[in-house]
């Protein structure tokens, strides 16, 4: 119904290249292949898009994981999710909360490190050391599973937050 300015369109995309497409955007240090089922509703004035992503083979700046899947959504600069699960390896991690944009900032001229704003919590449970070998200082030889519980916020380059660490059958 564009003549009143509503907006109501069922909306499915096939990203085969991530990276492509983040630069095309202004951004960079994404990779992948991904897909996005969903709704964009609202008004020409204010579009909020919520569906459901899979994401293959994601890489973002320099790290990698198997898969994020879960329920996002957009509106006005800012991307939620009530629920996404990260797997890397048989670590599997569930994060919420928000990443916004300030308004007003074209996205080409957006700085993402210290732009854009973080408000997540996550929960990783069950997690293997073995799995995060490529987040780990090369020398560090750890062994064991653990669990955590994430608190973050601030922006990427000056993140503030908690963790709590809980670990099982830990070696070093």
């Amino acid at each position: 119904t564009f003549a009143d300015g509503r907006v109501d369109l069922p909306c499915r995309a096939e990203i085969r290249d991530v990276t492509a497409l983040t630069r095309a955007l202004g951004a960079s240090g994404l990779g992948g292949k991904a897909s996005l089922d969903g709704r964009l509703t609202g008004t020409r004035e204010a579009p909020r898009f919520q569906g459901h992503l899979v994401w293959q083979e994601p890489r973002i700046a320099l790290y990698a994981v198997d898969r994020i899947e879960g329920v996002v959504e957009w509106m006005r600069g800012r991307l939620s999710s009530p629920r996404l699960v990260v797997r890397v390896g048989r670590t599997v991690a569930t994060l919420r909360g928000q990443a916004a944009v300030p308004a007003g900032v074209p996205v080409r001229q957006l700085d993402w490190r210290r732009h854009l704003r973080l408000d997540l919590s996550g929960r990783v449970d069950p997690g293997r050391t073995a799995d995060l070998a490529a987040f780990l200082p090369t020398r560090l030889s750890v062994q064991g599973a653990f669990r955590a519980e994430v608190r973050l916020a601030g922006t990427p380059q000056e993140p503030t937050g908690e963790v709590e660490l809980t670990l099982t059958d830990f070696q070093t």
